[in-house]
């Protein structure tokens, strides 16, 4: 499948005139020291070293690796009189081990392995170490090889059947760890066996599907990260080598049809979407793997299914179409709007009670059908990919946006439409409207859907690549804008409290102008009257719309005088509020605006540099849209798809109630068609097979057969033997497959003359007697007994094929 390779093979056995002498000389020494400790020659030692196979075993070491002396030293150290009483020469050899793996030696290592299964068969090869002075009592040899990402060690050991530790993860509920009385050793462990799994080597020969499993990983590891916030970014970049490895294994192929291989792996897609395009595509953008779009044979590849794939609806249309179709009708609504509601104001504009346009009153519902097709749209891509996937692009925000705007606003048309009807008035001047009655909601409404409508347009100015690449850039600066607008309202609502109770007791209070009644009367605004106006002042603030004189506060006159009382002044009020409005603006202007600038800056030259990479990531997301019916038709004519659909699913869940065979609440025509066909059929009884109750077959005599159903028996009966050849073959392919160079990812069928009609059937009897996610490496290769259907024991040849299968075992 694939021409190169992340891994790498070894020997079994190591080969050398050192190598051998070493584990020669490394045996009897061991065994010296086995009789030394057993005949307790010495029952306390004062020397530094409490093993006479140390000297030696150091000098053996330094002559076979006399580069490694920090390997060198710390293997003589495992030795080492530290604790005060004799260490085992076993527990000694087995951390030399995971020093061996730890720098490499892996020549060492397998001298070491070998001697330790000689002189102690009893002891397991996946073991841990005793009182260890360098790794943790939970690591195990396979443990530490996926922990350095050595290749050739980690083959080495799953191939001695080793396995790595159960992960209970943050939010476990077990008993273990409920219970847990040292929670942060628990943490330690868990994280490493994380960076364990997330290891290249273990996921290219641990796993059957590498890919699969990688992408599986990171999101175990997004929702792990967002547990444990202690360790998050730790979590974060284990995630980022994850998707490293997959980008490895796209980098790898050197053809298109390669890439075209593994996307197209139906390992872990939904069984109602086998058949379809890439069915196993959403899981990449899922985890976010956004560097294999990037990659030659990739883009080659989706443009290839995005122009000559023809599998929708009537099979005649490809992909493209329907995204012209859909670009087509979507200017056609913005023509439509500018003819019908921009320009010079119509006649009626003034006094018609819901928005009805220059030339007919009908013309809104047209944008309400669509905006409902855009929600159903939005809706069934959340049901099918879910809401993290479906919302993961700027232009699906704008899709909801504007459905629920419209949709508002059509709600509240059908109210405006009800109230004149109920009292007669179509027409009304605007003075005798409700300043909050449905048609002034109606207006607002349709008025912001309108706007983000028009918006919208940047999806298809987004296809031109000189285009394109600007509004990607634009869209990643958004989103600082955003952040930086959550800031600043919660800057401003803070200074609206205080600011708020300093000046509004001073509303509408009157004085002399400087004191003197000659000169008139001033007043003081009710610019801080109440929260809103308040609001208003602050937000306007940020563009430099609030003078010092807005500021000044009006007390009023007081004193013996009535003639000529003296005017009273609060400054300390006053240069109390003057001083929280210039701290407002030191924060909110000075600082945080200068920072948002720039980190605009920087993310608008991050967001240029890898603009080209992210216009292919989106152009995928695009064409992956036009690949499924319930987001490739375009609205609103996938309403009348979805209406057809639900109304098919509904009369297959009523004929097929109570068969969860037949029916089992996905719908897919040809599935379910095919299952139809074989639950009519009829089997005759065969030699071998059991009872009639357990295998529920259908006895009938030959001669009562109809023509048609003696056609199903011949036929099921030469096709046993091939589909059970195919099966053997398949798995012979497999089995040989993890040993070669190349690991399995996505296997074709074999065989001298192969048959496309038999390769069909083949497919569409898996389809129907198993729901499993990971059909062909689930049952086919399974290494377990395979779990059978109740279909599978009425259909008797598809039994006896698996029985024989599990009989080869």
């Amino acid at each position: 499948m694939l021409r190169g390779q992340v891994g790498a093979r070894l020997t079994t056995f190591p080969t050398g005139k050192k190598i051998t002498q070493f584990k020669e000389e490394g045996g009897k020494k061991i065994a010296q020291s086995g009789d030394y400790y057993r005949n307790d020659y010495i029952q306390e030692c004062n020397s530094y070293y409490i093993s006479p196979f140390a000297s030696e075993f150091y000098k053996s070491l330094k002559a076979l690796c006399p580069d490694s002396e920090e390997f060198v030293d710390k293997c003589t150290a495992v030795f080492f009189h530290g604790s005060g009483s004799n260490r085992d020469v076993k527990e000694g050899i087995k951390e030399c081990i995971l020093l061996g793996i730890s720098y490499n030696q892996i020549s060492v290592v397998k001298c070491l392995l070998t001697i330790l299964n000689a002189h102690y068969p009893n002891t397991d090869l996946n073991f841990t170490v005793k009182n260890s002075q360098f790794f943790p009592s939970y690591i195990t040899p396979l443990f530490q090889a996926c922990l350095v990402n050595n290749y050739k060690l980690v083959e080495l050991f799953i191939k001695l059947n080793h396995s790595l530790p159960k992960i209970h993860r943050l939010d476990c509920g077990c008993s273990d760890c409920t219970y847990e009385i040292y929670p942060a050793l628990v943490n330690v462990l868990r994280l490493d066996i994380y960076k364990a799994i997330s290891s290249d080597a273990f996921l290219w020969y641990g796993t059957n599907d590498p890919l699969l499993s990688a992408l599986k990983l990171l999101k175990e590891l997004d929702k792990t990260s967002s547990l444990d916030s202690a360790n998050e970014v730790t979590y974060q970049n284990l995630a980022s080598n994850v998707r490293k490895f997959i980008k490895k294994i796209f980098t790898a192929t050197k053809t298109p049809e390669e890439a075209e291989h593994l996307l197209a792996s139906v390992n872990g897609c939904e069984l109602a979407y086998v058949k379809s395009t890439f069915p196993i595509l959403g899981k990449y953008f899922e985890a976010n793997v956004k560097d294999i779009f990037s990659d030659p044979n990739v883009v080659n590849v989706m443009q290839k299914k995005f122009i000559d794939s023809k599998t929708l609806i009537t099979r005649l249309a490809n992909p493209r179409v329907y995204i012209i179709i859909d670009n087509f009708i979507y200017i056609l609504m913005l023509i439509l709007f500018e003819v019908n509601f921009r320009g010079t104001a119509f006649n009626n504009e003034k006094f018609s009670r819901f928005p009805s346009g220059r030339f007919d009153i009908g013309i809104p519902f047209l944008f309400y059908l669509y905006a409902l097709g855009l929600f159903t749209r939005i809706s069934y891509k959340c049901w099918r990919l879910g809401f993290k996937v479906a919302m993961l692009k700027w232009w699906t925000w704008f899709d909801v946006a504007i459905s629920q705007f419209y949709i508002i606003s059509a709600y509240h048309y059908c109210a405006a439409v009800g109230e004149s009807t109920n009292d007669g008035i179509y027409e009304i001047n605007r003075r005798h409207w409700d300043s909050y009655g449905v048609s002034v909601l109606c207006e607002l409404t349709f008025a912001i859907g309108s706007i983000i409508l028009i918006w919208r347009a940047f999806y298809i100015l987004m296809k031109f690549r000189c285009i394109g690449l600007i509004v990607i850039s634009v869209a990643k600066c958004a989103k600082v804008i955003i952040q930086y607008s959550f800031i600043a309202a919660i800057i401003i609502i803070s200074f609206n409290a205080g600011i708020q109770l300093i000046f509004r007791p001073y509303s509408y209070n009157k004085s002399f102008k400087n004191g003197n009644i000659d000169e008139g009367e001033v007043s003081q605004m009710s610019y801080y009257e109440d929260v809103w106006s308040t609001q208003k002042m602050l937000y306007w603030s940020i563009y430099g719309y609030l003078a010092p004189w807005e500021m000044t506060i009006i007390v009023g006159e007081a004193g013996p005088s009535t003639i000529d009382p003296p005017t009273v002044y609060h400054k300390l009020t006053q240069n109390v509020g003057e001083c929280v409005i210039a701290i407002f603006y030191g924060i909110l202007i000075l600082s945080l605006l200068n920072l948002i600038v720039s980190m605009l800056v920087r993310t608008a030259e991050q967001a240029i540099n890898e603009a080209a990479d992210e216009f292919k990531y989106e152009d995928s997301i695009i064409k992956f849209d036009a690949f499924y019916l319930g987001t490739a038709v375009p609205p609103p004519y996938n309403i009348i798809y979805f209406v057809i659909s639900f109304s098919s699913w509904a009369i297959l869940s009523f004929k097929s109630r109570g068969n969860s065979n037949i029916f089992d609440g996905i719908y897919d025509p040809e599935v379910y068609k095919f299952r139809e066909e074989i639950a009519k059929q009829k089997y005759v009884k065969i030699e071998s097979s059991l009872s009639d109750e357990e295998n529920e077959i259908v006895e009938k005599d030959n001669s009562d057969l109809s023509v048609n159903e003696k056609s199903h028996i011949e036929i099921r009966s030469e096709f046993t033997s091939k589909i059970y050849n195919i099966f053997i073959n398949l798995k012979k392919i497999y089995l040989n497959c993890r040993l070669e160079d190349k690991p399995y990812i996505n296997i074709p069928l074999d065989n001298d003359s192969p048959d496309k009609e038999i390769e069909e059937y083949l497919g569409r009897h898996l389809l129907y007697v198993f729901t499993l996610k990971a059909l062909y490496q689930r049952i086919i290769f399974s290494s377990g007994d395979i779990k059978f259907s109740s279909f599978v024991y009425r259909n008797k040849p598809i039994y006896r094929m698996f029985e024989k299968i599990r009989n080869i075992k």
